[in-house]
């Protein structure tokens, strides 16, 4: 795979990864169980769910508790020096 090719899988993930958020964040998470594949796994403190509608029933009981708080932040850098040639990566 060539540097590229590796852009394009970071950048799509990333953009899954941020589609998903929103979704969970603004939308109570009504449709993030379509980001999962159907033989999914899903696990939170409490207890495991395997596929999509085992998914959509917890975001769905998540709406029923209604409003909550909740604060994330998802970061991450990488450097890599390479001869004289400094690449980053957020």
């Amino acid at each position: 795979m060539n540097h590229i090719e590796k852009l394009a899988i970071r950048q799509a993930l990333e953009a899954l990864a941020v589609d998903y958020w929103y979704e969970v964040d603004f939308n109570w998470g009504q449709d993030a169980h379509a980001y999962y594949t159907e033989d999914a796994v899903f696990t939170t403190s409490q207890k495991s769910r395997t596929g999509r509608a085992a998914i959509a029933d917890f975001y769905n009981a998540r709406q029923a508790r209604r409003a909550r708080r909740c604060t994330w932040c998802r970061t991450s850098a990488w450097c890599r020096c390479r001869r004289s040639a400094w690449t980053a990566t957020t």
